[in-house]
């Protein structure tokens, strides 16, 4: 079984499937991934999960990714999911909490944000989203070194708790 690549003119993120059997002929068939499907890639030791139309990596217990930011904004996405998102940078960095028609995140979703950098980072809930029952508001960590929680509560509802340069505004 493969995984065919999400770039791939046809089947992107399929499952491909070599059938021989005896009956017919041999041919690849191709699964249609749906929402939550979840495989072990034994060849790679990786545990994916298709949400939001991509494969995504599960994080194994105890285990927490790490991304690094290089960027002044980031946009989270599916793959964020479970990670801790470091701010390494001079300059500020703006973390934003997309709508849930864009990146439809689970209930119960958490992602950490953690200020490495001198650059001030700060987490924004894009229109319509919902950030300590703000709607599109924003809140800058306490500095560099410091580090907040971001968990859904709802459809366009987040909260973020930690350490914060002040309320959610």
């Amino acid at each position: 079984m493969l995984i065919v690549p999400a770039a791939a003119g046809t089947n992107p993120n399929a499952l491909a499937l070599w059938d021989q059997s005896p009956a017919g002929a041999a041919a690849w068939v191709y699964l249609t991934p749906q929402e939550g499907w979840q495989i072990w890639i034994a060849d790679e030791a990786r545990h994916v999960r298709f949400t939001a139309g991509a494969w995504v990596e599960v994080p194994r217990s105890g285990i927490v990714r790490i991304r690094t930011l290089t960027a002044t904004s980031h946009t989270l996405e599916a793959v964020d999911l479970g990670s801790i998102l470091e701010t390494t940078g001079s300059s500020a960095v703006t973390v934003t909490i997309p709508p849930e028609a864009t990146v439809p995140f689970e209930i119960g979703s958490l992602i950490n944000v953690t200020q490495v950098g001198a650059g001030i980072a700060t987490v924004a809930a894009a229109a319509g989203v919902s950030l300590n029952g703000v709607v599109g508001g924003s809140v800058a960590l306490d500095g560099q070194w410091s580090g907040a929680a971001l968990v859904k509560r709802g459809a366009d509802a987040w909260i973020i708790q930690g350490a914060l340069a002040g309320a959610v505004a």
